[in-house]
């Protein structure tokens, strides 16, 4: 993962590492941060698809612990980035769908409706292939017009500010919920995706990162037109 650009917040994920995996692994992990503060942004999760398969035959208490580590690490920075949400549910979908052991109970979280889901995935979605709150709400309404055959009820979402519509919290729920629908459906409400992102005929690599988690949270392939195209 990256780690922060912050001084003080890099020596902080360093110590927990170093803490974790003693001196020599935690310089490692540094040296290969910085390798990939080097890389172009758009390889950095087809890169991370690629290692996955090896990721699979390690033991499931190995992987337990690199994904709680991951988790704390990320949590030390105060700044959310768009790249180590992907990351982590990139990761976690991956290895709870091959590797690791399938939970059961818990506390369940109430969860919206699938077209309340829908709307809070599509504003997350514009929002951030967006800079512009106009330029967001007409993507918006591209990506719902796709999904839905009815939309003059629906109460449109406020995008200014532009980073509450960005915040991430909102899209897990939505993936939640929309995990439970039939394939058809899911695939509609990807179709919406694409329609939202295509609106301003251009693919931002944040855009891409976040298409990629919602396929895979949703069990969709990745289309090939999306998985070769080069971001801006």
């Amino acid at each position: 993962m990256r780690l922060s650009r912050s001084t003080t917040t890099r020596a902080r994920q360093l110590e927990l590492l170093e803490q974790q995996l003693g001196t020599t692994r935690s310089a490692k992990c540094n040296g290969l941060a910085a390798e990939l503060d080097e890389l172009d942004d758009r390889y950095r999760l087809p890169l991370l698809e690629l290692t996955m398969p090896v990721l699979k035959h390690r033991p499931a208490e190995q992987l337990t612990f690199v994904l709680d580590l991951l988790h704390r690490v990320t949590a030390l920075n105060p700044d959310e980035r768009l790249f180590d949400y992907a990351l982590l549910r990139l990761l976690e979908h991956y290895l709870n769908s091959t590797a690791l052991p399938a939970t059961t109970g818990g506390k369940r979280k109430p969860k919206p409706s699938a077209s309340g889901a829908v709307i809070d995935l599509l504003r997350c979605v514009a929002a951030h292939g967006h800079n512009d709150p106009g330029t967001a709400l007409s993507a918006f309404r591209a990506g719902l017009t796709r999904v839905a055959t009815e939309t003059r009820n629906v109460t449109e979402p406020s995008f200014s500010p532009l980073d509450d519509a960005r915040k991430l919290r909102s899209l897990d729920v939505a993936l939640e919920r929309l995990a439970a629908l039939r394939p058809k459906q899911k695939q509609r409400v990807l179709s919406g995706v694409l329609a939202s992102i295509h609106h301003d005929r251009r693919i931002s690599i944040e855009e891409l990162e976040l298409f990629r988690v919602i396929a895979a949270s949703l069990g969709c392939p990745m289309p090939p037109a999306m998985a070769m195209t080069s971001a801006d």
